[in-house]
């Protein structure tokens, strides 16, 4: 790949994330590649072949690579970060169906993330009104 991190910082991070090894060749090597090349002008599939040949010809170039016990962190890391998300769309899912219900019973902000809580609002509306029965047509 060529070494423009601040362009390509988004794909090389998705590379590394699934386990891809990326060459980092800087572009003062590929103008040689360029000039080489029998073909002219400058676009992707022509960067690309100039980056690979570089790339193979020049094996002290850097490297990067997250090894096995940095990408199983990373691994559980976002599978934690899609718990919480996924946790969080629950619980205001859920707010909003008690407050459907009643909205004098509008339970205070992250209230309903303990299971104390959730009966106490159950309790409520069991008070005040009985629930809807569906009727299922």
């Amino acid at each position: 790949m060529e070494d423009c991190r601040q362009l390509s910082r988004r794909l090389e991070g998705d590379l590394l994330a699934v386990g891809e090894r990326i060459v980092r060749v800087p572009p003062q090597l590929m103008s040689h590649c360029h000039t080489a090349a029998c073909t002219y002008g400058k676009s992707d599939p022509i960067d690309a072949l100039a980056a690979a040949r570089v790339a193979l010809g020049e094996p002290d170039l850097p490297t990067a690579h997250l090894d096995d016990a940095s990408r199983e962190v990373r691994l559980l890391m976002d599978h934690r970060d899609n718990l919480v998300a996924e946790r969080t769309r629950v619980v205001n899912r859920l707010r909003w169906h008690v407050h459907e219900l009643g909205p004098a019973l509008d339970p205070p902000a992250r209230s309903l993330t303990q299971p104390k809580q959730v009966k106490r609002a159950y309790a409520r509306r069991s008070r005040t009104a009985p629930l809807p029965v569906w009727s299922g047509n």
